[in-house]
């Protein structure tokens, strides 16, 4: 069974980030490290799709942007 939970990138652990990243190096070329984490510390939360023992088997990040200078609604973005 895989269960979703979110998680603030911000209290990502290194074992997370570690998995993540070989997550991203299985499925995409030429993938870097101090990009991968560069991209990620951009990102708001992470919803990480994890089997029983708490392994991640899958990720998406969210990230929010500001939609005009004056304005106050926030526009969410889901990227993998």
């Amino acid at each position: 069974m895989i269960k979703g939970k979110v998680v603030p990138v911000k209290s990502l652990t290194g074992t997370q980030m570690r998995d993540m990243f070989v997550i991203m190096q299985k499925y995409y070329e030429n993938i870097e490290w101090g990009n991968f984490f560069k991209d990620l510390n951009g990102k708001l939360d992470a919803l990480l799709l994890c089997d029983t023992d708490d392994n991640i088997k899958g990720f998406t990040t969210l990230a929010v942007f500001r939609l005009a200078e004056r304005c106050s609604f926030y526009f969410p973005v889901i990227q993998s």
